[in-house]
């Protein structure tokens, strides 16, 4: 559903971009003193830190298999010479899986892949500075806080000893907490299309204290810590 959406609004915004309403429509971008838009796009976990320990003890051959999430949102510019403004708020769907090995004397190892399922309120407020500004033309810096509100986090659980293979979903837990990121990125206009390509830095290291969420008995004292970054790329209009 959301790659529908998606790429109506690719389409959407490339047909505005090509066929200006009127005269005004390649002007905006330098003349007006407010802006908004809408966009969408896709991100994913990038960790530059993340350790896994299950009863304080690091587990080994840990990983992270990245996958892509989506994002949607709005903004407003407020244009300042050749600094803007730019408050944000969005929804993201960010998942991402941890596989791991628990040594065990009986079962000789103990093999292990949790996947989490974010998804996330966010509120930013950018400082930008643009490179180009040029008629349709943008090209452009950014970056500020942003600060996350996880209203749903979804754990499935994968456990795989040597000997079986037992797998549940556990949709009932659930985990809500806050994160304050920096966002840092370049973006660039060609008159109404809108491209952001961004990263937000996790200012704080998460942690994922499974004993806290009360989770089943397998799964207590294991402890993920990671800084939780995310790249994300996100097309969308702006008017």
């Amino acid at each position: 559903m959301f790659q529908r959406y998606f790429s109506i609004l690719i389409f959407f915004s490339c047909y505005l971009a090509v066929f200006p309403q009127s005269p005004a429509t390649t002007r905006f971008i330098s003349d007006k003193i407010f802006n908004w838009g809408i966009r969408a796009g896709l991100n994913a976990v990038v960790p530059s830190y993340y350790s896994i320990t299950v009863n304080g003890e690091p587990t080994v051959d840990q990983s992270m298999v990245n996958e892509v999430g989506y994002s949607g949102g709005v903004f407003a510019r407020v244009n300042l010479s050749s600094f803007f403004m730019q408050p944000e708020v969005s929804y993201f769907y960010i998942p991402e899986k941890l596989l791991f090995t628990i040594p065990d004397e009986a079962l000789e190892n103990l093999n292990m892949g949790i996947q989490i399922k974010n998804q996330s309120l966010s509120v930013a407020a950018l400082l930008g500075y643009n490179i180009v500004k040029e008629g349709p033309f943008l090209f452009n810096i950014f970056m500020g806080p942003t600060a996350y509100y996880n209203f749903l986090t979804t754990y499935e659980v994968k456990n795989q000893p040597i000997f079986r293979t037992r797998e549940t979903n556990y949709n009932n837990l659930k985990d809500v907490n806050y994160k304050v990121s920096m966002i840092t990125g370049i973006s660039a206009n060609i008159s109404r299309l809108y491209f952001d390509f961004r990263l937000s830095i996790g200012i704080k290291s998460s942690i994922l204290d499974f004993n806290a969420l009360e989770a089943p008995e397998y799964l207590q004292g294991i402890v993920v810590t990671d800084n939780g970054n995310v790249l994300g790329f996100s097309c969308g209009i702006m008017f």
